[in-house]
């Protein structure tokens, strides 16, 4: 069975929206579905950074 997602709110600047809302339409995707694919990015991308060198 597929975990149930968390609902959370955040707060966007304008423009960082109208950019988030831009990157949705041109994915034909949602903005929510495109902030997570953000955040999972940015979590991924720095969990690589702090694993040791050689690892």
């Amino acid at each position: 069975m597929a975990e149930k997602k968390k609902k959370v709110s955040v707060y966007l600047d304008s423009e960082t929206l109208e950019e988030v809302e831009q990157e949705a339409q041109d994915q034909e995707r949602s903005v929510s579905y495109v902030i997570s694919k953000m955040v999972e990015e940015q979590l991924r991308k720095k969990e690589e950074e702090e694993k040791p060198k050689g690892s």
